[in-house]
């Protein structure tokens, strides 16, 4: 917890990451640290007698991936009404050796890829930006996070989520 608490500290908040407890009471238990509002909190993830992992007992999930994709679309303030984000970014992914996130965009528009090296994108999907090279042709480079899928896609598609 404490180590978790030092490294989230410094970081965006919605960043998060799932633990292993150290809590001798739930030694080997998971929990999830999230940085929201400049504190970090730490929430127990659950483990339900048929096996399936849950914050709140109102959403149960086959595996964490699940959990974690159903709280990054879903605000975990429907069960915990003092963290009002969804998991937005993984610590994991914001230290290791992968591209730098320089922001985030909203699609605003649908666009069909039409190569391979393009992303597709769909009215309200979230695109983390990797790259703004391209920017005097009209085009970035970046991730869309509903489809894991990376590429260029049009800058006249999307608006900057610091915009909005």
């Amino acid at each position: 917890r404490p180590t978790a608490q030092k490294e989230l500290d410094s970081m965006p908040d919605g960043t998060f990451l799932i633990r292993v407890t150290n809590n001798p009471a739930r030694l080997g238990e998971l929990s999830l640290s999230i940085k929201y509002a400049n504190a970090v909190r730490h929430i127990k993830v659950n483990r339900h007698a048929d096996g399936k992992f849950f914050l709140a007992e109102t959403h149960y999930f086959g595996s964490v991936q699940d959990l974690v994709d159903f709280y990054q679309a879903t605000e975990l303030s429907v069960n915990f009404p003092e963290v009002c984000t969804t998991l937005k970014h993984p610590y994991k992914k914001l230290i290791s050796g992968g591209p730098r996130v320089l922001g985030y965009a909203i699609v605003i528009y649908d666009y069909a890829a039409t190569s391979t090296s393009q992303v597709t994108l769909q009215v309200g999907d979230r695109i983390s930006i990797i790259s703004k090279t391209g920017q005097d042709k009209g085009w970035w480079k970046g991730e869309n996070l509903r489809t894991k899928r990376v590429g260029y896609f049009p800058l006249a598609y999307v608006k900057d989520e610091e915009e909005q």
